[in-house]
């Protein structure tokens, strides 16, 4: 994520997978080009289209925008907003329309930017083509990519993202206050801006946001029936191990992103957490405490490369090292030979895939009874 607000450039291209990102920074770059022109004359234009016939529109209409000279003294400023023509992956686009692209490149590429301005946020942009590659010669680009739950740089990248809105807003929480925020909300930039808004207002002239007043006015989504599942696998209560897990198979139809395998991967991710932690403890290079920097300290006075290598966040360790407890070694071994099991399972047989999930959590969870 782009940290520069530099504005300079006179062609800038904002583009990216995050649809809230690429809006909130294309609305700011166009504001700040009104602010520091006194006078101008500006022009939007609509690049959303939904057939061939508007893309050529909107193609059309931008070039005749660039090539009207604005009136003595003014600032022209253009904005091809929403854009959505620039891949090849677009069901509007293809070789006429690229064709209309690349005279649109040229004419980018021809233009004195002296007292012309241009913006263009979008979704996607080949940037095998000429459009890209002209807009990085005159301009410059900026790409937002969306967080993913597949991404295990996730938790950090949302941190500082809230981080960075809290300063600029004077407000400031310890660390293990943001991991559990990023971990209620989950991966969606939006929803975290609106969360940490939420608790700017709540805590008016209070610089130091807590862990109640998360409690006090932030919302969960629905990532955190994932995680609510691994809590219950980690503290070994079987039933609501299995409800969670209903919840979250009910949870595939409403959600194309997620699948059975991911339900999976999150499970083995707990306990290889629960394995790292119990083989830590063992070793007596860290010892379990309740304060979380006290925890974090002895980690980093080590510095153990295995967590960095296994790309577990600290806090996450902490959290595994108590439900740890409720398992041998031997035990967690087995439950990742289970899970594994279960994954090949999963890929290579036409079982029942909830069916085979439940069956390792039951086995994993009973305790085997001692004569």
């Amino acid at each position: 994520m782009p940290e520069n607000s530099n504005t300079a450039a006179p062609v800038i291209l904002v583009f990216g997978s995050d649809d809230f990102l690429v809006k909130s920074r294309s609305r700011q770059i166009f504001s700040q080009w009104r602010n520091q022109n006194t006078s101008i004359d500006e022009e939007i234009i609509d690049g959303a289209v939904d057939s061939q016939e508007e893309t050529l529109k909107s193609i059309s209409k931008l070039i005749q925008a660039l090539n009207t000279l604005p009136f003595f003294g003014l600032m022209r400023i253009v904005w091809l907003k929403d854009c959505n023509f620039f891949s090849d992956k677009s069901r509007t686009t293809s070789e006429r329309i690229w064709k209309n692209i690349d005279e649109l490149a040229r004419t980018i590429k021809q233009i004195k930017w002296s007292d012309v301005r241009l913006l263009i946020s979008a979704d996607e942009i080949d940037k095998r083509r000429s459009i890209f590659k002209v807009i990085n010669e005159v301009g410059k680009t900026e790409y937002y990519e969306a967080l993913s739950i597949q991404d295990p740089e996730w938790e950090d990248k949302a941190i500082n993202y809230v981080n960075k809105i809290l300063t600029q807003n004077g407000k400031k929480a310890d660390e293990n206050v943001l991991l559990e925020l990023v971990n209620r909300v989950g991966p969606e930039f939006s929803f975290l801006h609106s969360e940490v808004e939420k608790l700017i207002i709540y805590t008016a002239e209070r610089d130091h946001i807590t862990m109640k007043d998360l409690d006090a006015v932030c919302s969960n989504n629905k990532l955190v029936s994932a995680f609510a599942l691994a809590d219950a696998l980690g503290k070994r209560n079987l039933s609501a191990t299995l409800k969670h897990l209903e919840e979250e198979f009910w949870g595939l139809q409403f959600d194309k992103d997620k699948s059975e395998i991911g339900i999976l991967y999150g499970i083995i991710s707990k306990v290889r957490t629960m394995l790292v932690a119990k083989s830590l403890a063992e070793s007596k290079l860290v010892k379990q405490t309740q304060n979380y920097y006290a925890f974090k300290k002895q980690l980093d006075s080590t510095g153990i490369s295995a967590i960095s290598s296994l790309k577990i966040h600290p806090f996450v360790l902490h959290k595994a090292f108590e439900d740890s407890k409720n398992f041998t070694r031997e035990e967690l071994i087995s439950a990742m030979e289970l899970l594994l099991k279960c994954n090949h399972d999963l890929v290579s047989t036409q079982q029942d895939k909830k069916r085979l999930i439940q069956q390792a959590l039951v086995k994993i969870l009973l305790k085997k009874r001692h004569k």
